[in-house]
């Protein structure tokens, strides 16, 4: 039985959604919820419900918050969610666990809302008020301990790591890579939120005014956007002026003038989370053919190597990653970073180029079967969804 025939389905996301593109090759019936001014959302879904199935919801967590904020004379979406006969799912366009992390974080800094960078946020006021009801998450990440602690009733569901799917990488290996002399040991490229990002502020006071700095790249920028003007003349300006998304674009002089990089993820501002969620920050230097050493929450290498990549603990000291608080994971890097002079730094650089050919390698065949993997995925998913 198909899940369309066990449930009313009702979802909040665009045609471009993967998941609406899979529930259509897959013939399982689905609207989208109309959103009308004035009118509250319980009553658009139930005005449109059958009477003999329950209601499957797959929504974005400021969708959730509008279904349990806003009051309505004829439904109580509340007795509805506790009684299941209303069920959530949630699943947003773009990056779901991302997204659900930093909701989080502004409901842990208590942010007003001329404060939040992105004041959909604004929507979803309590998030106590979700943690009573039983929903599940389709996860583009690995939901760590602090997230799965935080709502108990939540059942994360682990289904890609979106940007294996969609980062770009055919602009990166038409480049001619020159055997220039690599005269700095790093680069490091950090970008720092007025309220966030707690671990790359750790990382950043471990290693500010240590020596080897001198013998590194690093460029620091705040707020919402760093300014890219590095990129010029790496680029043609057409090119560059029509892309619209600048973090994932390579300084190929910061690859060709250093041995490795040292990188830091978007996630790790819960100083003892795991959560596992893959960005360009660990893309790129797998794209580059370039050795990486990086800031992320705690076990992020070996959850690489469980993905069938190569890290470099053959070569470098990589217990870091093993450390359970992010503080002391920063200072473990730093200590790492006192080791890797210029010389060293060159002979970790040779040493590595096996391992980041395999690497490289490796990401496009998971680029390439991604589709086929994230299908398998929903389908198990759905498939035996009650």
């Amino acid at each position: 039985m198909k899940l369309s025939d066990r449930y009313d389905i009702y979802v909040d996301f665009t045609i471009k959604n993967n998941l609406c593109e899979y529930f259509n090759c897959r013939d399982i019936k689905f609207d989208f919820i109309a959103q009308r001014d004035g009118l509250p959302l319980i009553d658009s879904i139930k005005y449109k419900a059958s009477k003999d199935k329950k209601i499957l919801l797959i929504i974005s967590v400021i969708t959730l918050g509008k279904l349990l904020l806003e009051k309505s004379k004829y439904n109580n979406s509340l007795e509805d969610l506790a009684m299941e006969r209303i069920k959530i799912i949630i699943k947003k366009d773009g990056e779901t666990l991302n997204y659900l992390y930093n909701n989080l974080m502004h409901q842990e800094y208590n942010l007003s809302e001329l404060e939040m960078e992105d004041k959909g946020f604004t929507d979803l006021k309590n998030l106590e008020m979700a943690k009573q009801f039983n929903i599940t998450v389709l996860s583009d990440g690995i939901a760590g301990v602090h997230l799965r602690s935080t709502f108990p009733n939540w059942n994360f569901v682990y289904t890609d790591q979106i940007w294996i799917g969609l980062n770009n990488y055919h602009h990166l290996f038409h480049i001619s890579k020159t055997n220039t002399e690599r005269d700095r040991t790093f680069f490091c490229l950090m970008r720092f939120q007025t309220q966030f990002r707690d671990h790359r502020k750790w990382l950043w006071q471990e290693i500010e005014n240590k020596k080897y700095i001198n013998d590194s790249i690093v460029k620091l920028t705040e707020g919402s956007r760093p300014t890219f003007n590095d990129l010029k003349g790496h680029y043609g300006d057409i090119w560059l002026d029509g892309t619209k998304w600048y973090d994932g674009v390579p300084n190929q002089e910061y690859y060709q003038r250093t041995c490795f990089e040292l990188t830091s993820e978007c996630l790790g501002h819960h100083p003892t989370d795991d959560s596992f969620y893959i960005t360009e920050k660990t893309l790129k230097p797998i794209m580059m053919r370039h050795p990486f050493i990086i800031m992320a929450p705690k076990n992020h290498l070996k959850n690489l190597r469980s993905m069938g990549f190569k890290t470099f603990d053959s070569i470098i000291d990589e217990t870091y990653d093993e450390i359970d608080d992010g503080r002391l994971r920063a200072n473990a890097i730093s200590t790492l970073l006192d080791t890797l002079d210029l010389e060293k730094s060159k002979r970790f650089y040779e040493e590595s180029q096996e391992i980041c050919k395999f690497n490289q390698d490796h990401l496009l065949t998971l680029h390439g079967r991604y589709q086929f993997d994230l299908w398998s995925n929903f389908e198990n998913f759905f498939d035996n969804y009650r």
